[in-house]
Parts: structure tokens; C-alpha cells; sequence
């Protein structure tokens, strides 16, 4: 064997592990981005029909397309639900996002994630220490627990999760292996549910 060519096989050897690996590393967040901490999900895990909401509390377009999403999913409870909510637009966005997950650690991720998107408003500490009080968030650990590693590996995953599965626009749906990005704000109930029924 010639010294070049032993050296391309060195090097073709090299580059194969290289990519062998990557290509485990990448599988391996696509299974991680379907397999959310239990407080971000809802409905039965063995559903035939899985849904990952990506959202930004401050995005306009996540707040317009909410009541028909949640009406949707009372009319599917069978359905198995994925909130990940992101923070692309901003730092603030950012911020309600970890203090949604803090919230999950007292048991209120939800109840804060509807509060948010129901929100038509700026989101600042008088309305949320005003939603805390309603929803019996202990507000000094909401904020402590914003902070904590802990919630901020969950965003780390949330954001890794985004981006593995093609994620460019708010907000997106992944319904199985079908990506749906709402055209409009003025989705309907009927509209949703036949984009659920014709994706899986």
C-alpha cells in the first residue's frame, strides 16, 4: 500500500468515527426532544398522537392562536401534549420562560403558562406577583428557582429541542413528525383538529 493511500484511509477512517458520532449525538436530541420533564406534558404517553408546542410568551401570534389550542385539546383529551416554550425574541422572553419552569417545581407550570399566553399586556413583577398570589405561587422561590440550575438545563433542553427539530418560526407545532406553523392568527378549533387528524 502506497504512503498516500495509507494516509487517506487514516483519514477517511477518522472523518467516519467523526461523523458516526455526530450522528448518534444529533440522534439522540431528537429522542430527547419528544421525552419532556412530566410537568411539561399532559394527557396519556402511549397517545398515537403526540403534539410539542415551541412558544415565546411574548410573541402576539402564540397569545392570538392559545384559547384554540387549549379548546382544541379539551375536545382531544387523548392527545399527548408538549409544552416547550422558548425565548428567541428577547432576554425578557427568556426570563418568563425559566419562570415557567421554576413554577413546575411547585406544581404550577401550566397554570402560569396559560396566565401568560392569556395575557394581552406587558408581563412584569406587579402582574406576576399578582398571579402568583391568585394561583398560590410562593413567589420568593418562583424567582430563586428561576435562577437554579436545574431550570436552566430544562431551558437549555427546550431550546436544544427547538433547534433539532427544524424549529424557525413561533409558534410551531410538531404533531408526530409533522411540523405546523399557524399561516394566521384566525385558526379555528375545526381548523386545528383537522391538521392533528391529517398528520397522524
Amino acid at each position: 500500500m502506497s504512503k498516500k493511500k495509507h494516509i487517506f484511509l487514516i483519514i477517511f477512517s477518522l472523518a467516519a468515527a467523526f461523523l458516526g458520532r455526530e450522528i448518534y449525538k444529533f440522534s439522540k436530541m431528537y429522542e430527547t426532544a419528544w421525552d419532556a420533564p412530566a410537568f411539561q406534558s399532559m394527557g396519556p404517553d402511549d397517545s398515537p398522537v403526540t403534539i410539542i408546542e415551541f412558544v415565546d410568551y411574548n410573541c402576539p401570534h402564540c397569545r392570538a392562536s392559545h384559547p384554540t389550542i387549549r379548546e382544541a385539546l379539551s375536545l382531544r383529551p387523548d392527545i399527548h401534549f408538549i409544552a416547550r416554550p422558548i425565548g428567541p425574541l428577547s432576554d425578557e422572553s427568556k426570563d418568563l420562560v425559566k419562570l415557567t419552569l421554576a413554577a413546575g417545581k411547585q406544581g404550577k407550570f401550566w397554570e402560569l403558562h396559560h396566565a401568560f399566553l392569556s395575557h394581552r399586556g406587558v408581563i412584569g413583577h406587579s402582574f406576576l406577583a399578582k398571579k402568583a398570589g391568585e394561583l398560590g405561587i410562593d413567589l420568593d422561590r418562583l424567582y430563586a428557582d428561576a435562577e437554579s440550575e436545574e431550570v436552566n438545563a430544562q431551558f437549555v433542553a427546550n431550546s436544544n429541542a427547538a433547534s433539532v427539530l427544524g424549529v424557525k418560526y413561533i409558534p410551531t407545532f410538531m404533531i408526530n413528525k409533522t411540523i405546523y406553523v399557524p399561516q394566521n392568527d384566525d385558526i379555528t378549533v375545526q381548523d386545528f383538529l383537522e391538521v392533528i387528524n391529517n398528520a397522524s
